[in-house]
């Protein structure tokens, strides 16, 4: 019974599952991909003794990076299940029925996501020997390695673990009246994290604008402390999206809630997108800095110098993909926010307008922000004549591309979702 009402579950909720399993699949083959890279011969990455070189360092933080993007998944869709969970506490269910409830589940979709990123990741294969043999101008290859596949192996086993912990956890923690009110465990957390000082509010926001924008500027005239830079523009971006990005965005649809409804909702729904969004897009700015500050300084050897461009190629495509599978999540929610605004009056050419600037300011933020940081450091290294322009362009490229994809095919889900409504509302959008 037990078993039939998980798959039934997921079966109702197929999108939240559906792009969380992607997301794993992602992780799985970039995984099993990067391990066979890094414990090459070539390499030689081991993490028994192991050295304090750049492969060595890069593969932690990819395993860092994988791990963290299925957790911040992993949560969004835990928390989806909230309303479930809590109906099945009033009508009687007990802790070890809600922990098997979430045990099938997770394991039907993370255990089908393994052979299938290990899949992906052996049809990849030929791309990569490729484009070593163009770096190198040898016939060097990426092999199968079975060492690689026991440390994939024991890599997934550990996300398995800890998110089918994590998901347990959430239904022992929270009695039924919290699990319907999301709101009140996410301010119980906050006032856990409070900081015991506080300063003034105009004082907090010029520190968090000058700690976000300063390092910019910095990078260039040294780009190879973007690292340390970028380390503390991202603390400050992560106080100045919500103390001073948000009460401005605010500002803007107080003010064009009379005058222009239709770019006054698109701006509600952009804030409510950055404040569901804002540990994905952390995330991505750490990967698309800190990655790039590693490429311009790998001058080792090919297998080494591509090794950290698939990385930073790879992980700039993973976190533009989880932000989209993340967000979509999101968008298959909305048709209730849309049957109330076609009740007051709004027409299928006001919602087209809504949620296409919707999308392109999410998308286009995201991407302005690690453009300025990652321009700013790739100047200072033309500047350096550390590098080419064809490399840097290439690089810029890598980071473009998947962000722009990530929008056409979230713009395109988000028309599909609003504008395809069942019969009974089509009247009302039409």
């Amino acid at each position: 019974m037990i078993v039939l009402d998980a798959v039934r579950s997921l079966r109702q909720k197929f999108s939240q599952a559906f792009f969380f399993w992607l997301t794993f699949v992602l992780c799985t083959a970039f995984i099993f991909l990067f391990f066979n890279i890094s414990m090459s011969d070539a390499i030689g990455v081991v993490f028994i003794n192991s050295r304090a070189d750049l492969a060595t360092n890069m593969t932690i933080l990819v395993i860092a990076f994988c791990s963290i993007n299925i957790f911040f998944a992993n949560d969004f869709f835990a928390r989806s299940k909230t309303r479930e969970l809590a109906v099945r506490i009033v009508s009687g269910a007990t802790y070890i029925q809600l922990a098997l409830y979430l045990l099938v589940q997770t394991f039907i979709l993370l255990v089908l996501a393994i052979p299938a990123g290990i899949f992906l990741a052996v049809c990849i294969l030929p791309a990569l020997n490729a484009l070593l043999a163009g770096i190198s101008g040898t016939a060097a290859m990426i092999t199968i390695r079975m060492d690689a596949v026991f440390t994939t192996s024991i890599v997934l086993l550990f996300l398995i673990f800890w998110t089918t912990l994590l998901n347990m956890s959430l239904a022992y923690k929270n009695s039924a009246s919290a699990l319907l009110n999301e709101r009140r465990m996410k301010l119980q957390f906050e006032s856990f994290i409070k900081p015991s000082f506080t300063l003034s509010a105009n004082v907090l926001r010029w520190l968090y604008a000058a700690m976000t924008f300063a390092p910019i500027l910095l990078v260039f005239l040294n780009p190879y402390t973007g690292l340390f830079l970028s380390v503390i523009g991202l603390i400050g971006f992560n106080g100045f999206l919500p103390r001073v990005f948000v009460p401005w965005l605010n500002e803007r649809i107080r003010s064009h809630a009379i005058t222009d409804p239709d770019r006054a909702a698109a701006l509600g729904f952009y804030r409510n997108d950055l404040q569901i969004l804002k540990n994905n897009i952390l995330l991505y700015y750490v990967n698309a800095i800190f990655l790039l500050t590693l490429v311009i300084g790998a001058h080792e050897n090919a297998m080494e110098t591509m090794m950290v461009f698939v990385s930073y190629a790879f992980m700039n495509i993973l976190q533009a993909l989880t932000m989209m599978f993340k967000y979509s999540s999101e968008i298959s929610d909305r048709t209730a926010y849309y049957d109330s605004l076609s009740q007051i009056g709004y027409i299928r050419k006001d919602f087209v307008r809504i949620l296409f600037r919707e999308v392109v300011c999410l998308y286009g933020s995201i991407l302005l922000l690690a453009l300025l940081y990652d321009c700013s450091m790739l100047a200072g290294t033309l500047r350096l004549g550390d590098i080419t322009p064809p490399t840097a362009l290439g690089l810029l490229a890598c980071v473009i591309l998947p962000v722009l994809f990530s929008m056409t095919v979230s713009l395109l889900h988000y028309r599909h979702t609003i504008l395809h409504t069942p019969k009974e509302r089509r009247r009302n959008v039409y």
